[in-house]
C-alpha cells in the first residue's frame, strides 16, 4: 500500500532535481547538498518542509537504509526538531518518541553513510516499500542514495555513533577532533584537539582561549565596553544524538550598573566534521534607543606550542598565506581591513575553515581580525601575549530591530592525517 508521496522543492541549503518517477518505488528524487565545506562525513539534513509526504506519520517507526550492493542496511540517523522562529527545542520542550514527524523537523544522517542505488530488478525495488533518494555532493563529485520507509514497530536507529558528549567535563569527541567548553562562561570554547590518527593520540591543547569584546557608546555619552567577564552564562539543555550533538546555553551581559540585556541564547549543533555557533538575538527593543557605533570582537586566541609557528592563516582576498609567529606585518595589518566573512587557518594536524552567516535582513557589516604580538597582553589570556588572535569584526548592532535574528559562525575541519 503506498503510504505518501515525496514532492521535490527547493529550500535554503538543499538544491533540488526531479528525475522519473519510478513505478514500484513510493517516489523517487535527486537532492544536491550545498554546503561550503564538503566531507564525506558531512551530516545531510533534510527538513520537514522538503519532506511533506512525512507529515504526520510516527517518528518512532521511520527508518533508513543503504543498499550496499547485495542487501537493504538500516542508516543511523536523528530528527531535531525548530520552531516557528527557527530555534531548536529539546525533549523539555517535545518528546520526539511521542511526535509525529512535521514541517518543523529535521531528519539528519551523514553522507558517507548513503549507499549504492537500489537496481529496479530486485525485490526491495519492486516492494514499494521505499523513498528513494539521490544525495549529491558536488564538492566530492559523489553521488550516493539513500532509502526511507516505516517500520511496524518502533525501532532504534543502529550503526555507528559519530559524535560522543561527555557532560562531566562539558566536551565533544569525535574521531576528528575533541572540543572542550569554559566551566565559567560556557558559551565559549577553551580547549581545542586534533586527532593524530597514526600516533593514535590526541594533540596538545592549541587554544588559549576564546574572546567576546563589544565596544560602543550608551546614550551617546559613555565609552561602552564589555567582554565575556561581563556575561552571565549557563548550560541549559543538550540534545545527544549519533550525528549531531545541540548544546544550549542562555546568556545575559552586564550594561550598566546591575541592568543586563534580555536572555541571548547560543545553540552549538556539532557534527563528526565541524560545528555551528547559533545565536539566537531577540532584543525586545531598538539598540538605537540606547546604543550607538557598537563594535563586537568574536575572536580566539591559540597557544604558542611547538610545531604551531608553521601555522597559516588565510583568505581569498589575500595573495598569499600569513605566518602566525607573535609579530604583526604590513600584510596581517590588511588583514583586518577585509570586508568578508571567511578564512582558513591551516596548522600541522589539520584545516578550520571558518565562515560567518549573516542573514540579509540583519544590519551588522563583517570584517577580518588578526592580532598577533606576542608582547601584547589582552585578559582575560591564560597565555599571556596574543598568538594569532583571529576572528571575526562586527559593525553596526545599533541598526538591529526587535525581530529574532540568527547569527552563525561554522567551523568545517579536515584532519592532515584522514
Amino acid at each position: 500500500m503506498r503510504l505518501f508521496l515525496l514532492w521535490l522543492v527547493c529550500v535554503t541549503g538543499l538544491v533540488s532535481q526531479p528525475t522519473a518517477l519510478q513505478a514500484e518505488l513510493l517516489a523517487s528524487n535527486l537532492v544536491t547538498v550545498a554546503s561550503s565545506c564538503p566531507s564525506r562525513l558531512q551530516p545531510v539534513v533534510l527538513t520537514g518542509q522538503q519532506l511533506p509526504a512525512l507529515t504526520g506519520l510516527p517518528v518512532p517507526r521511520l527508518m533508513l537504509y543503504r543498499w550496499s550492493g547485495t542487501d537493504m542496511q538500516p542508516v543511523v540517523f536523528q530528527i531535531d526538531r525548530r520552531d516557528e522562529d527557527d530555534r531548536y527545542l529539546f525533549s523539555a520542550d517535545t518528546d520526539k518518541q511521542q511526535a509525529d514527524f512535521d514541517a518543523n523537523d529535521e531528519l539528519v544522517f551523514i553522507f558517507s553513510d548513503a549507499g549504492q542505488r537500489l537496481p529496479s530488478q530486485s525485490e526491495e525495488y519492486r516492494s514499494g516499500r521505499f523513498i528513494e533518494l539521490g544525495i549529491q555532493n558536488p564538492g566530492l563529485q559523489e553521488q550516493h542514495w539513500i532509502y526511507v520507509s516505516l517500520s511496524d514497530s518502533i525501532v532504534k536507529p543502529s550503526g555507528k555513533k559519530y559524535i560522543s558528549y561527555y557532560p562531566d567535563a562539558d566536551s565533544i569527541t569525535t574521531d576528528l577532533y575533541r572540543l572542550g567548553f569554559s566551566r565559567q562562561s560556557p558559551f565559549l570554547v577553551d580547549s581545542f584537539n586534533w586527532w593524530d590518527a597514526p600516533a593514535k593520540q590526541w594533540s596538545l591543547d592549541l587554544l588559549d582561549t576564546m574572546k567576546i569584546r563589544h565596544n560602543g557608546k550608551l546614550l551617546g555619552l559613555i565609552d561602552f565596553k564589555r567582554t565575556q567577564d561581563d556575561y552571565s552564562s549557563r548550560l541549559t539543555a543538550i540534545k545527544r544524538g549519533p550525528v549531531r550533538v545541540i548544546r544550549r546555553t542562555e546568556n545575559r551581559v552586564r550594561v550598566f550598573l546591575g541592568l543586563k540585556t534580555p536572555v541571548l541564547m547560543i545553540d552549538y549543533v556539532l557534527a563528526a566534521d565541524g560545528f555551528v555557533m547559533d545565536t539566537t538575538v531577540d532584543i525586545p527593543f531598538s539598540m538605537g534607543m540606547f546604543f550607538s557605533q557598537i563594535e563586537t570582537l568574536t575572536t580566539v586566541d591559540w597557544k604558542k606550542q611547538p610545531g604551531l609557528t608553521s601555522m597559516l592563516v588565510s583568505n581569498t582576498q589575500l595573495s598569499g598565506d600569513l605566518q602566525i609567529d607573535g609579530t604583526m606585518t604590513k600584510q596581517k595589518q590588511a588583514f583586518n581591513k577585509i570586508s568578508d566573512t571567511g578564512f582558513k587557518i591551516t596548522s600541522p594536524s589539520g584545516v578550520m575553515q571558518v565562515s560567518l552567516d549573516i542573514p540579509e535582513d540583519f544590519p551588522i557589516k563583517a570584517f577580518l581580525y588578526l592580532r598577533d604580538v606576542l608582547n601584547e597582553p589582552d585578559p582575560p589570556e591564560t597565555v599571556e601575549g596574543q598568538f594569532g588572535n583571529v576572528g571575526f569584526r562586527t559593525t553596526g548592532w545599533e541598526h538591529i530591530d526587535s525581530r529574532v535574528h540568527h547569527l552563525r559562525f561554522t567551523v568545517c575541519l579536515y584532519s592532515k592525517h584522514s
